[in-house]
């Protein structure tokens, strides 16, 4: 009896120890990135860093930042353990970043428990294209982008980098997902809700923020030609829009169209009524349940249907 519960307690104690080691070895690749920063709170881009030698090599990695290259403009940070190399000059954790010339190869070494990786790494920079960064807990990205409901949301900190005056705005928010058809595709839209109107890039102020992938539209200028021809027509509660770079925990996502949400409550049109209540509360069991009932024909000279 006594020896069964000896080998009982050794698997246990084995197994927690496995457990315990996994999550040690998990912690040091998700702090072992190494990112740029622009500002206390954008982080802009990362080259994953995986723990393989020399000879396997490491391949090749790219930093797309949203402004040209000037020195100290960007920052870069790494577990203050490592040693790190570009081209043989060494950086610290939180040192500028040198001028390095768009599109040019360069070499990074990283030193890491007395193992070296190298890789080639690319920078590239947007030419006047303003950045969003938004960072939010590990995993919480991925499980908001699989819920075509929208209904899961998460907390986050947004960054606005404007590109001509390197200046931040950082406010905390929601961010969820966007959109009906277009959330089958790959790139996604999303709304951020703010605590407060905040006006962006010069655009009218609004507590809420749709992040427009064009998805279908590989051209990116769709809603982009629509927006602005109803803003030439004075049309009533048109909003407004800008292209944007958007990163999310460092992570480049593409390019995307910011607009104010067209919404009542917190949006751009001056209505009391939050819309988005209202059309969940009198359409629910729409919402709920896809399997609709075919609609029915009441007047088959106009084909008008009863809905």
């Amino acid at each position: 009896m006594k020896k069964n519960v000896f080998i009982i307690l050794t698997v246990a104690l084995l197994g927690a120890l496995a457990v315990i080691c996994i999550l040690i070895n998990r912690n040091d690749e998700a702090e072992g990135d190494i990112s740029v920063y622009c500002g206390d709170y954008a982080r802009l881009s990362i080259v994953p860093f995986e723990t393989q030698s020399e000879e396997e090599g490491a391949g090749t990695s790219c930093f797309f930042l949203p402004f040209p290259a000037e020195t100290g403009a960007y920052r870069i940070d790494f577990p203050k353990d490592d040693r790190v190399y570009i081209d043989g000059d060494e950086y610290f954790s939180g040192d500028a970043l040198r001028a390095y010339v768009s599109g040019e190869m360069h070499r990074l070494e990283v030193i890491r428990h007395g193992k070296t990786v190298g890789r080639d790494v690319v920078f590239y920079y947007a030419n006047s294209v303003p950045a969003i960064s938004v960072d939010m807990e590990n995993g919480a990205f991925e499980k908001m982008s699989e819920d075509p409901m929208h209904l899961n949301k998460k907390t986050s900190t947004i960054t606005i980098v404007d590109p001509d005056t390197h200046l931040n705005t950082s406010e905390y928010c929601f961010i969820g997902g966007h959109g009906g058809s277009s959330w089958d595709c790959d790139k996604k839209s999303y709304e951020i809700s703010l605590q407060r109107p905040i006006s962006f890039l010069g655009m009218k102020a609004a507590e809420k923020w749709t992040l427009i992938s064009n998805g279908m539209d590989y051209s990116n200028l769709k809603n982009r030609v629509v927006y602005e021809a109803a803003s030439q027509l004075d049309m009533e509660y048109c909003t407004d829009c800008e292209y944007v770079n958007l990163y999310v925990n460092g992570s480049y996502q593409g390019l995307y169209l910011l607009t104010g949400r067209i919404s009542g409550n917190g949006g751009v049109v001056d209505f009391d009524h939050d819309l988005d209540v209202e059309n969940r509360m009198l359409n629910s069991d729409v919402i709920t349940d896809s399997s609709l009932p075919d609609p029915v024909i009441v007047d088959e000279g106009t084909l008008s249907e009863e809905k």
